[in-house]
């Protein structure tokens, strides 16, 4: 009996543990199901508050607070609910916008039409922090009745430009100076009422700090975007001075040009007479046509007629303004592209090479007042004193000690240089041999050690002056991961051999585009490096507009200052190129 009794024992005691257990382990998971919501009618749109609305439809939960009913993201307490209809209280607070219904976890629905709350309170701001700011800072105005989400609310600035609100709290809201505003009212609006307006003071960059600013905007239309040798031609330009930068405008127009530069065909189209075919032509390389002396005055060159003899002049605008028309202070005839007494190797090809054609390409270097125009391919220029009323611009032979030298810029004590290959200028990544420096009067070209070995990387421009000694700036663009272009600026010192980035997206905020880099051209000359300063043409939203904005020369910009928040306006026929340089 003993026995028996213990063994009875076991079996009633163990079979609770293992059936706790087996009932945990072999428990089925439950799958809950979030119903679709459908919403097919209100019993009315415009509500005041504390109204109580009724919505129609399938799917609702019986059960009052499951169901999450709210417009413009405010909760509309439910009191009733059935599976066919919901009745919601409007609640202080309540806000125009659209009635959404849903679950949590579930996937909200929305009605077609838009809810109106009567009633609905004017916003107002109590203030804005700081009180003053710049173009491209963040400010928070503080006020209450402010619409949420941050879209249920708009801000104006001087009663013309918007301002881009980042996030909203019914009693906050955090927004983006837009460009252009100047010192004036702000005022918010919220469901279709407007604040009274607040005074903000924006401050302004003085573009005349460093000398005055001016550029030349060539517009540049494709004619043939399949044909790599001819990608299209010259439009037009304007040439506009900069001007202080406190209201509008911020620029004003010295000289438009509304037909071809080059007349009549504006560049040179293959001709077997004088080019053997598969062989490209030299054409105008469109983005550094135009380059300025000691007296400010810009340069540019043109033909007056295709194919030869052809009369090339170099034309001169002045900054006289009222349109004052480009003149011609120098000209000479070529019968014929002339062939250069060198041969050059195709790139990746040593086995063949090519005639060097000698007639002037679109290649402009100052240094000074003196002026080098470059023929062909060749280390020969035509130069002169450009501050001269009439110069005299005379050949010269053997001028920099490298053919494949373009881009020149002329620092204290050394010559700059774009190294380019065979094929000439415009270039392409991959015929960019590297950029070269030579000490004025020497004889040794020394090549800066910047890596070009991704084909993806192009070089932008260079930049110096003898202001800034032996130090060069370098502007670099490649692809990013994503195919945008990005930018990169180095400095580099002749004296120590030293060079080192300014800037990248790791410290500059403008280094990348939303512009794919396979479609910007290498050789955009939109920098300008004046006292501390490195300006550069912004293209900040493709197709609209383009902004000159201004950093430190010491790698170490707190804020990215605007200039001038409209340079160009952008179309999509037309791509703009700058050439960027200073003036009295």
């Amino acid at each position: 009996m003993i026995q028996i009794i213990i063994y009875q024992t076991a079996r009633i005691v163990l079979p609770v543990w293992l059936l706790l257990l087996l009932l945990t382990a072999c428990k089925k998971k439950e799958n809950t199901t979030v119903p679709v919501v459908t919403i097919s009618s209100i019993s009315k749109n415009r509500l005041q508050i504390g109204d109580t609305l009724f919505i129609k439809g399938t799917n609702f939960s019986t059960t009052p607070a499951t169901n999450l009913v709210s417009v413009a993201s405010i909760l509309f307490p439910v009191i009733n609910a059935s599976s066919g209809e919901l009745s919601v209280v409007v609640p202080q607070g309540a806000q125009n916008g659209m009635l959404s219904i849903g679950f949590k976890g579930g996937q909200a629905t929305q009605f077609d039409q838009p809810i109106t709350i009567a009633g609905f309170l004017q916003p107002s701001i109590l203030s804005i922090t700081p009180a003053s700011a710049y173009e491209g800072d963040t400010i928070i105005v503080t006020g209450k009745n402010f619409g949420t989400p941050y879209d249920q609310s708009s801000i104006l600035f001087n009663g013309t430009y918007v301002g881009k609100i980042i996030n909203a709290t019914p009693t906050e809201l955090r927004v983006v100076v837009p460009d252009l505003s100047y010192t004036g009212p702000v005022q918010v609006t919220s469901g279709g009422l407007t604040s009274t307006s607040v005074q903000l003071t924006i401050n302004k960059v003085n573009p005349l700090e460093d000398g005055s600013l001016y550029w030349m905007t060539p517009n540049y239309s494709i004619t043939d975007p399949g044909d790599r040798d001819f990608p299209g031609k010259l439009t037009g330009a304007n040439f506009n001075k900069g001007l202080a930068n406190s209201r509008l405008p911020q620029s004003n127009v010295l000289y438009s040009v509304d037909k071809p530069l080059f007349a009549p065909n504006t560049i040179w189209w293959r001709n077997t007479a004088y080019y053997p075919e598969g062989l490209r032509s030299p054409y105008y390389a469109i983005d550094n046509f135009v380059v300025n002396d000691l007296q400010h005055n810009a340069y540019y060159l043109t033909s007056s007629a295709y194919p030869f003899p052809a009369q090339y002049s170099l034309m001169k605008l002045s900054d006289a303004g009222a349109y004052a028309a480009p003149v011609a202070i120098w000209s000479k005839t070529f019968d014929a592209p002339g062939l250069y007494t060198k041969f050059y190797p195709v790139p990746g090809k040593p086995a063949i090479f090519r005639l060097v054609h000698y007639s002037p390409i679109q290649q402009l270097a100052m240094d000074g007042n003196m002026i080098y125009i470059k023929m062909g391919m060749s280390d020969d220029y035509y130069t002169g004193d450009v501050s001269q009323s009439a110069p005299s611009l005379t050949l010269q032979r053997n001028v920099f000690g490298d053919s494949s030298a373009y881009n020149q810029q002329f620092g204290k004590d050394y010559i700059f240089y774009i190294s380019v290959g065979s094929r000439g200028y415009p270039y392409t990544p991959t015929d960019v041999l590297g950029v070269r420096y030579r000490r004025r009067g020497g004889t040794v070209s020394e090549t800066i050690p910047l890596d070009l070995t991704d084909p993806a990387t192009s070089i932008v421009c260079i930049v110096t002056s003898p202001s800034h000694g032996n130090s060069l700036l370098i502007v670099t663009r490649s692809a990013d991961y994503a195919g945008n272009a990005l930018n990169t600026i180095y400095k580099f010192n002749a004296d120590t051999r030293v060079l080192s980035v300014l800037y990248n997206d790791g410290n500059w905020a403008d280094a990348t585009s939303s512009i794919p880099a396979k479609t910007v051209q290498s050789g955009n000359t939109g920098f300008i490096w004046l006292g501390s300063h490195i300006y550069y043409a912004c293209t900040k939203v493709p197709g609209q507009y383009t902004a000159l904005r201004r950093l430190n020369d010491n790698g170490i910009t707190p804020k990215i200052y605007t200039v001038y928040g409209r340079m160009e306006s952008l179309t999509s026929t037309q791509a703009l190129r700058f050439s960027l340089f200073t003036g009295k």
